[in-house]
């Protein structure tokens, strides 16, 4: 499949409209997604969401989780799918707190 050209609009940096159509359209890129994978904002979010869940869930579960290294991995994977799915939904409003300050600040480079 071929990758549509770039289209590239002139923005005159003395021009703030220009530039705040810029910044929407970036969000809007943002938000309806990209293809081929997740939007990072929302990978970074479910990161520290992940991070959250993990030290929330019980440290003496071996009858949830099971015991050992195999206990270890199901529970650090649960926590990597909960704050995933937790991101995705919405989250804690890191992902798009992120977006914006990168969009307004004009160091958007994706």
């Amino acid at each position: 499949m071929p990758i549509p050209p770039l289209s590239v609009m002139p923005v005159d940096p003395g021009d703030t409209s220009s530039v705040s159509r810029a910044a929407e359209r970036v969000e809007a890129e943002r938000v309806k997604g990209k293809a081929g994978g997740t939007d990072p904002y929302v990978e970074f979010e479910a990161f520290v969401l992940q991070s959250f869940v993990e030290a929330m869930l019980p440290k003496n579960a071996e009858s949830v989780f099971g015991s050992g290294t195999a206990g270890g991995f199901w529970k650090s994977m649960l926590a990597e799918k909960l704050g995933m799915e937790l991101a995705k939904s919405g989250g804690i409003g890191l992902a798009s707190t992120v977006a914006a300050s990168r969009t307004v600040s004009g160091s958007e480079t994706t």
